[in-house]
């Protein structure tokens, strides 16, 4: 009675509308069932990203991402928001 499950959907589009601009965007699912407690918790993140290339070796990137997870049974809810950038610059 040890076996779990699990699958994982995803799915994440980009989009270019200039040269130095690129936007994209991802939302994923995925389901994790323990036999053993009788437990399905499931995970669903959403997020966003950009990618900006204000001149030659230089970029600035950023995203931003929502993870909501929680339990079948609706025992626990987790929500969690992040934030992450960067500067590169290539000598």
């Amino acid at each position: 009675n040890n076996d779990q499950l699990g699958w994982v959907h995803g799915i994440t589009v980009g989009v270019n509308p200039l040269e130095i601009l690129q936007f994209n965007v991802g939302f994923s699912f995925d389901s994790q069932r323990n036999f053993e407690l009788a437990q399905t918790n499931r995970t669903k993140t959403l997020n966003f990203g950009a990618t900006w290339n204000p001149f030659k070796n230089a970029t600035f990137t950023g995203e931003m991402s929502q993870t909501l997870a929680g339990d079948a049974a609706q025992t626990n809810l987790n929500r969690n928001v992040n934030y992450s950038g960067q500067f590169a610059y290539n000598f």
